[in-house]
């Protein structure tokens, strides 16, 4: 089969050289986002949605014969996407809810942007806080941006999780909502900081304070190896935040070298915090029993059918960075 037509993906720079290219065919949608496992052509910008947008071509006839063939038509419809997408510099725009399609023409330039909304929701807060585009993070259902304090002038982490499409609160909003709760009535040096959280109408954006020594997975990758003496003052720290928030009633259920951050420098002996309160639940309400927090790093009881746990999942979850160092299997454990 012949491609109808041809997408080129072009850097942001002046000189838009050539990222990749992708050819469009006839009856088969051609998907774009961030996600290098589930589309076509991969859009590697920190705007990107996993899924953002899809182009798809349709011919309005079809005959035995050229006679009756039309020039295809192609079309681009933007999909679970909070930012959305331009088309020559105009933002696609929903009718009644639903996103429509846009019937593109050659040499359309079509831009992944941050989204507008986003910045309006932040222009209450510009006597407080500055949000720069950068993306210095990015989960399965939020996103981190560089930030600074107008006050004390320090840096910080923006979290910013955004409500689905249509405007109805997911379970990873509640969840969201959850960890504003919980950070906003911790108070801990081995617990990040919260600053400030509220929610709109659009998601809910936490300000953290930002620990800019990196997490401690990297630093396992860097080093490949801790000494005994070193491992333990790690964990050390990690026990002592793990038993802050049990005190508080609060199981975090999702502790791993990736949640456990360098808060000045990546040294050991330095203060660590941790962070990502995403998956955490309150043990108070009784025994949990969501399927919550990373695979590799949840105990036996969590990966059985009922799954009920307690503060323990915690405590098994605490020596994941002697496992990492060792490159251990905790199925063989």
């Amino acid at each position: 089969m012949e491609p109808v037509s041809k997408l080129t993906l072009l850097t942001e720079k002046e000189s838009f050289s050539t990222l990749d290219e992708a050819h469009i065919y006839l009856h088969k949608p051609l998907t774009c986002g961030r996600d290098p496992y589930r589309n076509d052509l991969v859009v590697p910008s920190p705007h990107a949605s996993r899924h953002h947008f899809e182009i798809y071509c349709v011919a309005l006839e079809d005959g035995p014969d050229d006679e009756n063939q039309q020039t295809p038509l192609v079309f681009l419809h933007c999909l679970n996407s909070s930012n959305g997408v331009l088309v020559n510099g105009k933002r696609l725009r929903k009718a009644r809810g639903i996103q429509a399609a846009c019937l593109l023409c050659h040499r359309d330039i079509i831009e992944v942007v941050p989204g507008l909304t986003f910045r309006r929701e932040l222009q209450f807060l510009k006597e407080e806080y500055t949000v720069s585009d950068r993306c210095i993070g990015n989960g399965a259902n939020a996103q981190v941006f560089l930030g600074e304090n107008c006050q004390t002038f320090d840096q910080v982490a923006v979290k910013i999780n955004k409500l689905g499409c249509d405007g109805i609160p997911t379970l990873e909003m509640k969840r969201a909502l959850q960890e504003a709760e919980m950070l906003g009535r911790l108070d801990h040096p081995n617990i990040v900081s919260c600053q400030r959280a509220f929610k709109t109408h659009i998601g809910v954006y936490i300000f953290l304070e930002l620990a800019s020594g990196g997490d401690l997975f990297s630093l396992i990758l860097r080093r490949k190896w801790f000494t005994e003496s070193e491992i333990c003052v790690i964990i050390h720290q990690v026990m002592i935040a793990v038993q802050y928030i049990h005190s508080q009633g609060i199981v975090h259920r999702d502790i791993k070298p990736e949640n456990i951050l360098f808060a000045v420098t990546p040294r050991i002996g330095h203060r660590i915090v941790l962070t990502d309160f995403g998956s955490a639940g309150m043990v108070a309400l009784g025994r949990l029993t969501s399927r919550v927090g990373t695979e590799y790093y949840r105990p036996p009881e969590c990966r059985k059918c009922a799954g009920l746990h307690d503060r323990a999942a915690d405590l098994w979850a605490a020596k994941s960075p002697a496992d990492a160092s060792a490159n251990m299997d905790l199925e063989c454990i």
